[in-house]
């Protein structure tokens, strides 16, 4: 059966919005998505005055396909809004749209072959654009806050009246009492599903540059709709089907914000309630000038649909059909823009009564995104004497407090520290210890100050960070240190010990001391 004919479609191309017939923002910066290859999806700023595309390091764009020369072609730029590409004499040639180029100057919205193995869209990448999409974000997130505080509310008194209970009890009873064990199991249970909130609700928060890595989009999906449904309201019926190992290069932040405002304007389109279906499965190869595998994504509502006039204008920023206080307008100006800067398309279905389906390919990659850690059997930590010497730092005391009595339990002599200048006197005083364990981020001395100052005064100290959530440019530092592990709060005590194990029986190098970070 075929759609009926008053269902109309409104496609953004994959994507091409005819950049000389727009005006783009005086403060925009060029750059380039790569919308088929081995980085699909990945977006690069062009700040230099000359930036280089090849298989040799010094690339600012590096690829391993051998269609693509050591140094394959050149980007110049010849004055604020104008650059030009030059081919650099390669094998398999260079080409701007349909036609193989030795120099041409570049137009936003052009296509650049790089022997035919890799797909670039040369376009303006807008700072006052991201700075709206971080605003919508955070608009979003004041429409989850809702939701989550209830669902946090319920756990936590999930905690204190278990603990309650057990204050209560008599002195006859024990751990080994079934309504003991179950009140603790039910606390914990809480717990966990707390941290898991935690973590979704700053998946959807963080800031910070577009990122370009495998992203499991089976699992994205599926997670972020479990949190997406909690904040809807009971009107609203989700029906969610993701086909497995559905992999994209690109930003699980961004992917994630894509869906809620999907979500939330469809919620917006229900006012009495109604059904949104969440599809992701591969597609066929689209208007791609390649064979590159795509997946599509696809939210469907029952809700109120859109006349044609209104389907013309929903991408445009600030255009909203909402009162003054429902709504800035930026959701689906946002949504574009992400799905665009993963080198993808949009298209939405919709007419008056009929409600709305929106549909957004993206390119799928080869490599795979597992979907979940993999993981080893526990081993209890084996330390010469069950005695060797850990030294945690930690400004949260309760925190401090918890990880001591799990590792004391476990047979290690345990020092405690809440600042990095008290564990350094700590270190000093005490002699060399076996493992320091050791909190990212704290007030004054942080931790990679912190474990510099200890490895200074004992150089053969094993450290491993932990951190309960750090923006990717903080990590930057402890990144450039492979060996040092980084363990995420919250942690049950399997992975506590587990980390510190490793930690303890790795035959590898100390870890290197290097200069303070001041």
């Amino acid at each position: 059966m075929g759609r009926e004919r008053d269902e109309t479609q409104l496609v953004a191309p994959f994507p091409d919005r005819s950049w000389e017939d727009k005006t783009v923002n005086q403060e925009a910066l060029a750059g380039l998505v790569v919308l088929a290859g081995e980085q699909a999806g990945r977006r690069i700023r062009l700040s230099e005055e000359e930036f280089l595309l090849g298989r040799a390091m010094e690339c600012g764009f590096r690829v391993s396909s051998t269609r693509v020369s050591r140094q394959h072609a050149r980007l110049r730029k010849r004055s604020p809004f104008e650059w030009e590409i030059s081919d650099l004499g390669s094998s398999n040639g260079t080409y701007v749209g349909n036609n193989r180029v030795q120099t041409q100057r570049l137009r936003f919205g052009d296509r650049i072959s790089l022997g035919g193995g890799v797909l670039l869209l040369f376009t303006p990448i807008d700072e006052l654009e991201e700075a709206l999409m971080h605003h919508q974000r955070m608009e979003s997130i004041g429409s989850l806050a809702g939701g989550i505080a209830h669902d946090f509310n319920n756990l936590l008194g999930v905690s204190l009246g278990n603990l309650e209970f057990l204050e209560q009890l008599s002195s006859a009873s024990n751990l080994r009492d079934p309504i003991v064990r179950e009140a603790l199991a039910d606390m914990k249970e809480a717990a966990l599903k707390a941290a898991h909130l935690t973590k979704a609700l700053l998946d959807f928060a963080r800031r910070g540059k577009h990122e370009e890595v495998p992203v499991n989009l089976t699992d994205l999906v599926l997670k972020s709709v479990n949190v997406i449904s909690r904040t809807l309201g009971t009107s609203i019926v989700f029906d969610v089907e993701a086909e497995p190992e559905l992999v994209v290069i690109g930003d699980a932040a961004q992917l994630n914000q894509i869906l809620l405002n999907l979500c939330v304007n469809a919620r917006d389109a229900m006012p009495n309630g109604g059904r949104i279906e969440v599809r992701a499965s591969r597609a066929d190869p689209g208007p791609l000038d390649s064979e590159a595998p795509l997946v599509k994504l696809t939210v469907r509502d029952t809700g109120t649909g859109m006349s044609e006039d209104v389907k013309e204008r929903i991408f445009e920023p600030f255009f909203t059909t909402k009162s003054t206080k429902g709504g800035t307008g930026l959701g689906l100006s946002t949504v574009y823009g992400s799905v665009v800067g993963h080198g993808g398309s949009i298209s939405v279905r919709s007419a008056p009564g009929k409600g709305t389906t929106f549909s957004i390919l993206l390119p799928r990659a080869i490599e795979i995104a597992p979907t979940r850690p993999t993981t080893t059997p526990f081993r209890e930590p084996k330390v010469e004497g069950h005695g060797a010497k850990l030294l945690i730092v930690d400004d949260e005391k309760l925190h401090l407090r918890s990880t001591a009595r799990l590792l004391e339990h476990s047979g290690f002599r345990v020092f405690a520290a809440s600042s990095g200048p008290e564990a350094a006197r700590i270190a000093r005083e005490s002699g060399p210890m076996d493992l320091a364990l050791v909190d990212l981020i704290m007030p004054g001395m942080g931790g990679v100050e912190t474990m510099d100052r200890i490895l200074a005064l004992c150089p053969e100290t094993r450290v491993v960070l932990t951190t309960g959530y750090v923006e990717p440019a903080e990590l930057k530092d402890v990144q450039e240190r492979p060996k040092v592990p980084i363990l995420r709060k919250p942690y049950t005590r399997t992975r506590l010990l587990r980390a510190v194990s490793d930690a303890l029986l790795n035959p590898a190098a100390p870890t290197q001391s290097l200069p303070a970070q001041r």
